[in-house]
């Protein structure tokens, strides 16, 4: 598999497919996504993510679609940026 994409949901996925890959993770999620996407290889990418239950853990309640839904228009961007990149 090529991925142009690997979307990590949570801590635990984002340090696994970063040690995959051989690289060094953040030091915290926050920093993770903050970061942005990470080149995985010539034409893929890493987009570390908060869990989606870590928004309803956080504001006490699972409504926050708000939060949720800019993280995946930023995984959208992603997608059409790699777009380009030939196979």
């Amino acid at each position: 598999m090529r991925p142009r994409v690997v979307v990590t949901l949570g801590a635990e996925a984002y340090k696994g497919v970063a040690k995959a890959y051989g690289l060094r993770a953040a030091a915290n999620m926050k920093a993770a996504v903050e970061q942005g996407p990470v080149q995985l290889t010539s034409d893929g990418v890493l987009m570390p993510m908060f869990h989606p239950g870590y928004w309803g853990w956080l504001t006490r309640n699972k409504q926050n679609s708000g939060q949720q839904l800019e993280d995946w228009q930023r995984v959208k961007g992603a997608l059409v940026r790699t777009r380009t990149t030939k196979r």
